[in-house]
């Protein structure tokens, strides 16, 4: 008991950092180590009472989750930590033209490599291309990634853009202008090169035998990776419709962060990635079913599959069906897998998932005599 006395007695001295502290663990001057907890600090300017009295998107402290204080600095929003480093780094790098657009170049890269590395190591026998350059008679782009196994084919556009501050506080014209900028830009160039494959075909506009076999597959999938977390739209893509981010007469992209990516294809491999990703274009062109996380769908279909039919049958049908949170069994499946959890978690034996082939398992549950998604 005394101990705990103690503990709330003396919370601000044993919660404070200071630059001494932190030069003393990292061996850095402490010069360096003051303009870093200086650069990571929320000043009280940044708050603003209409936008940050209640919880919600871009308050101050998960952009500069540092508060200086008389004696040292505080930490409030730790899990902030890690996730402000690539906001604060990008604004510093913004001031210096050259250096800046090099970064974003490489930024760009980076997340096409990673996102086509990712999907081609979660297909057995994968093959994928980045940054194909196609020239039709009318119009020319480019596709970021394509990536192909047996009769599927997920072609790829990727934003390494920026949410800003007014759309994650929910603010309209600051969504409108994210969500073009992001989404209605990548699916525009889906778009595009839909019409001229359909038009002219792949290899008139440039596309390899290789690349125009995959674009000429059974089962076409349009992904939209983005760098940036896009849970707020990403799991309700269909809605974007109403904002005319999206037309109308064409399926939903899946879309998704980087990071959503890595999880989905840490936990589904193979055959069962081909299938969930039938089954989540469904459930978009269905538009009665929500999630709050990419996740929480990845959770359903591992524990009860995405059926959802039953729902909305019978005398009093539903008329919309929203997920309750799947993704508590996958922190504890990463926990299992670290080593910092001593009892198995569900799925613990999910280390990959079997080589199934994505045609035989296409055929039978799904049927090739279905449309392309």
């Amino acid at each position: 008991m005394s101990s705990t006395v103690w503990l709330f007695a003396e919370s601000r001295s044993l919660a404070l950092v200071t630059p001494e502290e932190l030069s003393s663990h990292c061996s850095l001057d402490i010069a360096v180590c003051r303009a870093f907890l200086d650069a990571f600090s929320c000043s009280s300017e940044l708050f603003r009472s209409e936008h940050h009295s209640f919880p919600c998107g871009a308050h101050p402290l998960t952009v500069q989750p540092v508060l200086r204080v008389a004696d040292g600095y505080l930490l409030p929003v730790v899990s902030s930590m890690f996730d402000a480093i690539r906001p604060l780094m990008e604004d510093l790098l913004r001031s210096r033209s050259k250096l800046w657009e090099r970064y974003t170049y490489a930024r760009g890269r980076y997340l096409e490599q990673e996102t086509t590395a990712l999907l081609t190591a979660a297909f057995p026998g994968g093959k994928s291309w980045n940054g194909i350059k196609w020239e039709s008679t009318s119009d020319s782009s480019d596709l970021d990634g394509l990536v192909t196994a047996d009769d599927l084919t997920i072609r790829l556009q990727c934003k390494a853009g920026r949410l800003t501050a007014p759309a994650r506080r929910g603010a309209v014209e600051g969504m409108k202008g994210d969500v073009q900028k992001l989404i209605e830009a990548a699916a525009e160039q889906h778009r595009a090169l839909a019409l001229v494959l359909r038009s002219e075909g792949a290899k008139q506009i440039g596309f390899s035998d290789d690349q125009t076999e995959a674009l000429e597959s059974p089962l076409q999938i349009e992904a939209i990776v983005c760098l940036d977390d896009v849970t707020v739209w990403a799991t309700e893509t269909h809605k974007l419709r109403t904002l005319g981010a999206l037309p109308e007469d064409r399926h939903v992209p899946w879309v998704l962060s980087l990071t959503d990516l890595m999880a989905v294809v840490d936990l589904l491999q193979g055959a069962e990635l081909a299938h969930y990703l039938l089954r989540r274009q469904r459930i978009e062109r269905d538009g009665r079913i929500e999630a709050h996380d990419e996740l929480d769908w990845v959770g359903h279909y591992i524990t009860e599959g995405l059926f959802f039919d039953r729902f909305f049958e019978g005398e009093e049908p539903s008329h919309i069906f929203r997920l309750l949170s799947y993704t508590e069994p996958i922190d504890d499946w990463y926990f299992t897998k670290a080593g910092l959890r001593t009892v198995k978690a569900p799925w613990c034996h999910r280390v990959s998932a079997p080589p199934a082939s994505t045609r035989n398992l296409l055929r039978t549950s799904v049927g090739l005599s279905q449309p392309s998604v």
